[in-house]
């Protein structure tokens, strides 16, 4: 019998879960056309009619990259699907929803129509140059045709399990994550977080596909409730949100279906906890000697809890003087880029000159692994330029605490202007079809599989200027090799096909 290599990995798909081959222009164009005509009809600001085009594209890209994915089943994440998304979150669901203007140094200063619109159609622009740079499928000319994986032999998978919490609890202990001091700190990090993070994804895979054992449910349960639990203690949502949407991911890749309730989940607990995180801050990490302030991590977590809940009743009873809805435009202005890029536009080239690349000169130096080099600067110079230039923070000794970006976008726009930014969305969109066809193919293997999905995940922090957003890179693939070098064999690509079985 024939084997259908249609089907992605090792995951056979109901025929009825698969889509049609041909995608329609209904089906295309219906939803993305309902949602921003909710948005236009619940909408808080005023929008023109480009604005609303402008978001119609922003949702369309999306949308027709997932149907896509769903039917030609090549990848085991939408990853262009995924990216995509938060694009249109961070300006189209803002530009209806949110506050249309920016904070700088001391003043809240609001946005001109036109520059919103520009910024819109810029977004728009970059988004389509992102699909084009995939779809030209360059990217997949470069991949990697030798890969690792882990072996099929059980001591390989034996070692990923007696590591992971040990790796998870040692990098929650204060001493421990300051042993690599300024030089080492990324690389303990990597050792601590990132190899258990890509251990977990490797674990969910067997998981999801009805391969592990019970022990592997209970050492992923058991993660997750302490990446949540000290995530909150420190005061940061993305440890926890980060998490999430990897497992989201991983269970997309298997089930090749959207789960909608546990994205909604995702999105409820992410806005509930939101507006209770200023005041925690102020009272348990800093306190206003500028000294961490000494707490237990139930204690820390228990108290963003009730600062939170406190947020949302108040609101709910009127006694705080904000709505519900102030809490959450609050929470949509902290996932933006529409006004902080348009803010960029009014002032390029008008008061700030265009850069001609000045701020892509640390992008070679994020490449070279901090080991090699332990004296390398600082990823927070690529954006200390735009926070002193563009009046955001106004004294250096700010820049200490503070680090603020504008995304690749508009770092585009700040060096070559229009030209600028849709010729670095393009590129981008090259490596990610890159990224795509070597670690996220069908028979990329389980540890370039959960390995790709860490770099996704780095992707979708798309307010990192470039030498950010890439950073890293090939020291966390570096570190993630060494440390698991016991667990993996060598392979070439071949398709691998049926289901699997316990280890």
């Amino acid at each position: 019998m024939q084997t259908d290599y249609s089907i992605p990995r090792s995951y056979p798909v109901p025929k009825e879960r698969v889509a049609p081959r041909h995608l329609s222009l209904y089906m295309l164009c219906l939803p993305p056309i309902l949602i921003t005509a909710v948005l236009w009809l619940t909408r808080l600001n005023n929008v023109s009619i480009m604005d609303v085009v402008a978001a119609f594209v922003l949702a369309i890209v999306p949308w027709w990259s997932y149907l896509r994915w769903r039917r030609d089943a090549t990848a085991f994440v939408p990853l262009l699907a995924a990216i995509t998304l938060v694009y249109w979150v961070y300006f189209a669901v803002t530009l209806f929803w949110g506050t249309l203007s920016v904070q700088l140094a001391f003043v809240r200063v609001p946005i001109a129509p036109n520059t919103i619109t520009q910024t819109m159609v810029m977004a728009a622009g970059g988004v389509l140059a992102l699909a084009a740079g995939k779809q030209i499928r360059f990217g997949s000319r470069l991949r990697l045709t030798s890969r690792l994986d882990v072996s099929a032999d059980p001591a390989g998978w034996t070692y990923l399990r007696v590591i992971f919490l040990p790796l998870t609890i040692l990098g929650f202990v204060p001493v421990v994550a300051g042993l690599g001091g300024g030089s080492g700190r990324e690389i303990v990090q990597d050792i601590f977080q990132i190899v258990p993070l890509v251990i977990c994804f490797l674990l969910l895979e067997r998981i999801f596909s009805g391969g592990s054992r019970q022990l592997d449910k209970l050492l992923v349960i058991v993660y997750l409730i302490l990446t949540s639990v000290f995530g909150v203690a420190s005061g940061a949502i993305a440890p926890w949100l980060f998490v999430a949407i990897g497992v989201l991911l991983v269970y997309i890749g298997v089930k090749r279906r959207m789960p909608l309730l546990p994205v909604v989940l995702v999105a409820v607990v992410f806005l509930f906890f939101q507006p209770g995180k200023d005041a925690f801050r102020s009272a348990y990490v800093y306190s206003s000697g500028g000294q961490q302030v000494s707490a237990g991590i139930l204690t820390r977590a228990h108290a963003w809890l009730t600062l939170s809940i406190d947020a949302w009743s108040g609101a709910f009873s009127g006694q705080s003087g904000l709505a519900p809805l102030d809490l959450v435009r609050t929470t949509i202005d902290r996932a933006s880029l529409l006004t902080t890029d348009a803010h960029v536009i009014d002032y390029t080239p008008s008061i700030v000159p265009y850069q001609d690349g000045s701020t892509y000169a640390y992008l070679p130096v994020s490449f070279v692994p901090r080991f090699l080099w332990p004296d390398k600067p600082s990823i927070n110079d690529a954006n200390h330029f735009y926070e002193t230039a563009y009046g955001v923070t106004n004294a250096q000794e700010n820049h200490n605490n503070v680090s603020i970006s504008v995304g690749s976008l508009a770092e585009g726009y700040m060096n070559f202007g229009w030209v600028g930014a849709i010729l670095v969305m393009f590129f981008l969109g090259i490596l990610f079809d890159w990224v795509e066809t070597t670690f996220l193919a069908r028979d990329s293997g389980f540890l370039f599989t959960a390995f790709g999905i860490v770099m996704v995940l780095q992707f979708l922090l798309i307010e990192s200027q470039m030498s950010v957003y890439l950073s890293g890179i090939i020291q966390k693939a570096l570190i993630v090799g060494i440390v698991l070098l016991p667990a993996w064999r060598g392979q070439r690509r071949t398709e691998r096909m049926g289901r699997i079985e316990p280890v």
